[in-house]
């Protein structure tokens, strides 16, 4: 069996050196543990500390027992950090998921069992001391160990070739950057096996290039990937807050944004969220333990309210929670811009409707007085030339048509009354249509659903379709000569179809004149306002269908 020799380290100070720069490295690299790889990289400088340290304890240990004691300790950190370098290129890389995680921790347990085989006595065959050089020959134990060690780095020099190959740009600097990285100290442990290489110490070296190159990358991309600095960048210069709270309840991140929309409140990094919560009690509701999703919440300041939308999302690896994060996103100005929007639209319905009620005053009862007076003045001149008889019927024209005024007066007051959104809205149009039956003397038939549907029109849309409803039937009284009447809802899918009918003498669709085109340019003005069709068919002696066709929401 081949004879292995380790001979004392001629240039400790330098060791020494490398073994300060590997833990000012580890300390330097640990702010970044939240970054992938970041942690790994840590434990690889911790590694290589101890098998530096462990060297040198070799090397000036005096008896065996103390060498082999430090030599033992010694390989028990060389086999382990090969692991610690795979692991690592998997995560900078993405590369995780093409080991899983049975592989991954079969090489623990694998590294496991080589510990327990170095503490063995198959670890070493034979240890004996030459001056104060120590000779070895090498068991079973210790060559499964440098066997699989060598394993490890060849795999993990297969997935570092693997991620230059499948990347571009940046991410392929950066692959390059690592993997080259990685090699120096893989050849500075090849070199420490060559004859007289003691001389200029080739593993401390190559630790310490490595080190060094791999913790410049932190200084010339800041960070192992674009993608987590892209990341940042983008939290950092958000418009809306950004809350990170852990599993614990504390605050693990926040971005400027909240700070600022969260002023006066106490927020902080590592602060508890709790007591934030008890500033702010609308925020505990919205974001409590297990509140997730988006709400609206309102907070109130010396200068005025304001309002918020919460999106709370949890953040959740391999099915273990690690916390939430919750996005503040102001809404005040949306919110008074709607409330300025649905002012307008109010506004302008209010003189939609003032204009439909001075046509209607003007095309129906407006013409009333002037009637009057050119009855009265026909009248007049009857009597002046004592045709009484005419007179008398002039006059009982003139009593219907103050009858059929006074009806169309008292119908017009009905409907504005009953003319009211709300989930009585069926109730609200049985009472009307009653109140129509009794003042017209038409009978009115009611086909349809007595409460409202699980689909149904908003309750803007309600006020216009039981004026549409109202205006139908009010032609039906004027125009029609009808008896009877029907008004009928019907359900297909998302449309509903309102039908209005009646038996009346009907009218030539092509050449109605006012005052009946009037009030059907209502009903198509109306029917459009609510994005519905309004069909009117009807013939001479056949009556009028009017058909209102609307989608529901």
């Amino acid at each position: 069996m081949p004879i292995k020799f380790y001979q004392p380290i001629q240039s400790i100070w330098f060791y020494l050196f490398v073994i300060g720069v590997l833990i000012s490295l580890a300390t330097y690299t640990w702010q970044f543990r939240k970054i992938p790889g970041a942690k790994q990289q840590v434990y690889i400088h911790a590694c290589k500390f101890f098998w530096l340290l462990f060297q040198v304890l070799t090397s000036v240990s005096i008896t065996l027992a103390d060498k082999l004691f430090w030599f033992k300790l010694n390989q028990m950190a060389a086999v382990l950090t090969p692991y610690f370098w795979l692991v690592f290129v998997l995560n900078i890389s993405n590369q995780q998921r093409k080991i899983s995680p049975i592989v991954k921790y079969g090489f623990l347990a694998m590294i496991g069992g080589l510990w327990v085989g170095i503490m063995s006595n198959f670890f070493l065959r034979d240890a004996w001391l030459e001056d104060r050089t120590l000779k070895v020959v090498a068991g079973t134990a210790a060559w499964a160990m440098w066997i699989s060690s060598y394993l490890l780095c060849a795999i993990t020099m297969a997935f570092s070739v693997r991620w230059v190959l499948v990347t571009a740009g940046l991410r392929r600097k950066q692959a390059l950057w690592f993997t080259i990285s990685g090699l120096f100290s893989l050849v500075g442990t090849f070199w420490t096996h060559i004859p007289g290489s003691q001389a200029f110490a080739p593993l401390p070296l190559g630790f310490l290039v490595s080190g060094l190159l791999v913790t410049w990358g932190f200084y010339r991309w800041h960070v192992y990937s674009v993608l987590p600095l892209a990341q940042e960048t983008a939290v950092r210069n958000m418009i809306d807050g950004l809350l990170v709270v852990d599993e614990y309840g504390y605050i693990a991140d926040i971005n400027p944004a909240a700070k600022t929309e969260l002023t006066g409140l106490p927020v902080s990094v590592g602060g508890r969220f709790s007591e934030l919560a008890a500033a702010w009690p609308a925020l505990n509701e919205v974001c409590g333990d297990h509140s997730l999703g988006t709400a609206e919440i309102v907070r109130e300041l010396p200068g005025g309210i304001r309002y918020y939308q919460l999106s709370t999302t949890s953040l959740q690896t391999g099915g273990q929670l690690l916390g939430k994060v919750i996005i503040l996103k102001t809404i005040t100005r949306q919110k008074q811009d709607q409330a300025k929007l649905l002012k307008t639209e109010k506004t302008l319905s209010i003189l939609a409707e003032r204009e439909r009620l001075g046509r209607e005053l003007h095309d129906v009862q407006g013409q009333f007085p002037c009637y009057v007076k050119t009855q009265t003045q026909a009248i007049e001149l009857l009597l002046a030339r004592n045709r009484l008889t005419e007179a008398l019927e002039k006059l009982e024209q003139l009593k219907n048509a103050a009858d059929a005024a006074f009806t169309d007066v008292r119908e017009s007051i009905a409907g504005l009354k009953t003319a009211k959104a709300g989930r009585d809205f069926f109730e609200t149009l049985q009472y009307w249509l009653n109140q129509f039956q009794n003042m017209s003397g038409i009978a009115v038939v009611y086909r349809g659903p007595k409460s409202l549907p699980s689909q149904w029109v908003s309750p803007e849309d309600e006020v216009q379709l039981l004026r549409i409803i109202q205006e139908a039937l009010s032609n039906t009284r004027k125009h029609s000569g009808a008896s009877r009447a029907e008004v009928a809802f019907s359900f297909a899918g998302s449309c509903l179809t309102v039908t209005i009918q009646d038996n009346g003498r009907g009218f030539n669709t092509s050449s109605y004149r006012k005052p009946a085109k009037f009030g059907l340019e209502i009903l198509r003005e109306r029917t459009a306002e609510i994005g519905g069709i309004c069909r009117i068919r009807s013939g001479p002696g056949q009556g009028t269908v009017i058909t209102v066709e609307i989608l529901l929401p």
